[in-house]
């Protein structure tokens, strides 16, 4: 009911989320969560290889 209402629903429907999810105490569990998917993520894209078709540009700025 309440995601069928939309943005109202949205706004609602977070508002019992973040009232639930604070009454249980889940905040440094969502933190530690939250920042070691963010620190795995940029060490991947840290680590990825460049496309072929980056490599072989022209690059304006190159002297």
């Amino acid at each position: 009911f309440i995601g069928a209402m939309s943005q109202p629903g949205t706004i609602i429907g977070g508002a019992i989320f973040t009232a639930i999810a604070a009454v249980a105490g889940t905040g440094s569990a969502a933190l530690w969560v939250g920042a070691l998917g963010t620190l795995v993520s940029g060490l991947l894209m840290i680590a990825a290889k460049p496309p072929v078709e980056a490599l072989s540009e022209d690059h304006p700025h190159d002297v």
